[in-house]
């Protein structure tokens, strides 16, 4: 995609000017004699060098034109009223801005959205610089306006929080090349709201991002809660396991995908969870295909992101995350056989009342949870269960390791919640035979899974 947009420099000879494509175009209008002298927005220095340009005439047909210097130091241009365009070549930091923006815009969207900080500032070497061009130093102000989208004040920057939108900008201006910053952070401060030497630009779509994301879909989850603190609600992610290698990996790839970053570590009974409430990872999460609330519901009509289904690279990673947080072995040593399976609760919207009282009459109560537990096998209608869109797009992944093998899915239970009034049907996703199983753990590498195999491999039960 090309980057265009048009600088706040116009005037009565120029009503646009615009940049695109590595070029800084003014649109000429109102010349009325041959060879007017017409004067250059003062401002327009900041963007180029000025030294000569391209004029446009109205047949089309380019010109070469030299830039005049008067004894103020002011530039013009002598034109006629035939010239339609001028084209000027850009200053540096301007080709490197358009080179590099098409990758930053969603990362600068998140910065505006959640309004992130940065250090160090690069605003006054920007000042700096535009004012040595001969140009005012609201130009950052007014360029980062354009650029962001947002209006972006006189006054910010002066002060050594800076705004990391506006700061990218002032570091490309100074810099002539993409900035780094040593932390991004929004309110709260550092501890457990800031990353630290931020990978940039943000890489929401990637391998290790998949296999998060294959991790949310299993142990992970994001929800709201209210931060007493502040009386606001924010959001949260967490992952919650007895393994510590899932919590410890979990935080590895947050911190490969984002930079050092802090989790809030909570004790649950038998089980730790780690917790996140940066608005950079949550907002990147939620932009690669999380969602918010219970995945239960969330399930019920869910599609795995295309770009990760239909990336052979990021299937397995997203394979690899959910395995390693809910999958299992089971063997059977009479035979020399294993199966690899992972089970999902999904949500059945608006049961009818006689499902209810069904699963209420025949089946087991679970004092723990508060529910009623009913094997499939027990339960009649069976016809309304449709499989979730989440399972089958998860088969198709599978067939990125190997076409031929075959997932099949079957219901192992349905569970009622008479305080929540809700039903869930537990749906299984299996793969049968050694051969397809150690296929798929080999090619996927899901540790826990592996030692198990193993483990079992060892004590020669298959």
């Amino acid at each position: 995609m090309v980057e265009r947009f048009v600088l706040p420099f116009n005037s009565m000879y120029f009503p646009e000017i615009a940049v695109f494509d590595d070029v800084v175009e003014l649109t000429v209008s109102g010349v009325r004699y041959s060879d007017q002298k017409i004067y250059l927005p003062k401002d327009l220095i900041a963007v180029s060098e000025l030294n000569e340009c391209i004029g446009v005439l109205s047949n089309g047909v380019k010109v070469k034109r030299k830039i005049g210097l008067d004894k103020r130091g002011l530039r013009y241009i002598r034109l006629t009223p035939r010239y339609v365009k001028l084209e000027f070549k850009p200053r540096k930091w301007l080709s490197v801005l358009l080179r590099i923006l098409p990758d930053w815009r969603e990362t600068l969207d998140i910065f505006s959205r959640h309004g992130i900080f940065s250090s160090p500032s690069y605003v006054k070497d920007a000042w700096e610089k535009i004012i040595g061009w001969g140009a005012r130093k609201i130009v950052l102000s007014k360029l980062a306006t354009v650029i962001l989208g947002r209006k972006v004040s006189h006054m910010a920057g002066r002060y050594s929080d800076v705004r990391a939108d506006l700061n990218f900008i002032a570091g490309v201006i100074a810099l002539e090349d993409a900035p780094k910053f040593s932390v991004l952070r929004g309110h709260g401060g550092d501890e457990y709201y800031g990353i630290r030497n931020p990978k940039l630009p943000l890489r929401i779509r990637c391998r290790e991002m998949a296999e998060l994301l294959g991790i949310w879909s299993g142990d992970g989850s994001i929800f709201t809660v209210h931060d007493h603190k502040h009386n606001t609600e924010k959001i949260v992610f967490a992952v919650i396991s007895k393994s510590k290698e899932l919590l410890d990996h979990t935080h590895s790839l947050i911190e490969e995908i984002f930079g050092e970053t802090n989790k809030v570590i909570l004790k649950i009974r038998d089980k730790m969870q780690y917790r996140y409430t940066n608005k950079i990872i949550i907002e990147s999460l939620l932009r690669a295909g999380a969602g918010v609330g219970r995945k239960s519901n969330i399930f019920v009509d869910y599609s795995i992101p295309k770009w990760i289904r239909e990336s052979a690279e990021n299937s397995k990673a997203w394979l690899r995350g959910l395995l390693e947080c809910d999958a299992y072995l089971k063997i059977n040593p009479a035979k020399s056989d294993i199966s690899l399976s992972y089970p999902r609760n999904i949500l059945i919207e608006n049961p009818p009342r006689e499902v209810i009282r069904e699963i209420a009459e025949k089946g087991r109560h679970n004092e723990l949870t508060g529910s009623y537990v009913l094997p499939i096998g027990k339960f009649s209608a069976i016809e309304l269960l449709k499989e979730p869109l989440i399972m089958k797009e998860e088969k198709e992944m599978f067939k990125h390791i190997d076409p031929s093998i075959d997932v099949r899915t079957r219901v192992e239970k349905i569970f009622y919640y008479p305080k929540k009034n809700k039903v869930t049907v537990q749906w299984i996703n299996i793969i049968y035979g050694l051969r397809r199983v150690e296929k798929v753990l080999r090619e996927i590498r899901p540790p826990r899974l592996l030692r198990k195999l193993e483990s079992f491999e060892k004590q020669n039960l298959i």
